[in-house]
């Protein structure tokens, strides 16, 4: 497994003896196509490494709602970093795909031990929250309504009432009641 992870862009610069460690609890996985991998809401327990083959996340609801498709050299999660360590998507396979999952208990017990690695996953895992986010970003604005609910918003469900930049300030924008904090 260790071959199989330096080689990858995202542990080949990290220090080779982490690598050597996350190694020892890696594993191959193999899924046929149309297999779920994980649902949201179960246990977060392993990072996976895809190899080959596509994976599918998904907004979970009755009717999922497709996010982004992952390719080779794609990580699949990052709910194993943050409690509760629950999945916030599904991850469905479109063919069959192979990956390489580490344990995610070794991996947080790596980071809290040694603090460059930890740097440099926190950074890179960063990195791909990142591009999810861009890539959501993009779904919701090609999207003809936004997701939003409830009356402390008077423009929700009516893209139109959106406050553009220029309907308000910046001391209505850090007013709690405005940002959705506390009022």
């Amino acid at each position: 497994m260790f071959a199989m992870l330096i080689d990858h862009p995202f542990f080949s610069t990290l220090p080779r003896k982490s690598v050597q460690r996350m190694a020892v609890h890696a594993r191959r996985r193999d899924f046929l196509a149309r297999t779920t991998i994980f649902r949201a809401g179960e246990a977060a327990e392993e990072l996976f490494v895809i190899r080959r083959g596509l994976v599918l996340l998904q907004l979970p609801s009755p009717t999922p709602a497709a996010l982004e498709l992952l390719g080779p050299d794609g990580l699949l999660g990052w709910s194993w970093l943050f409690p509760p360590y629950r999945w916030h998507l599904d991850a469905t396979t479109v063919e069959p795909t192979s990956t390489i999952s580490i344990d995610a208990g070794v991996l947080r017990a790596l980071m809290a031990a040694d603090p460059l690695t930890g740097y440099e996953m926190m950074r890179r895992i960063g990195g791909v929250l990142f591009d999810r986010l861009r890539t959501t970003w993009a779904h919701i604005a090609q999207s003809p309504t936004l997701p939003c609910s409830g009356s402390s918003r008077p423009w929700a469900g009516n893209p139109a009432r959106i406050p553009q930049e220029r309907d308000v300030s910046r001391e209505q924008l850090a007013t709690p009641s405005f940002s959705g904090g506390p009022r």
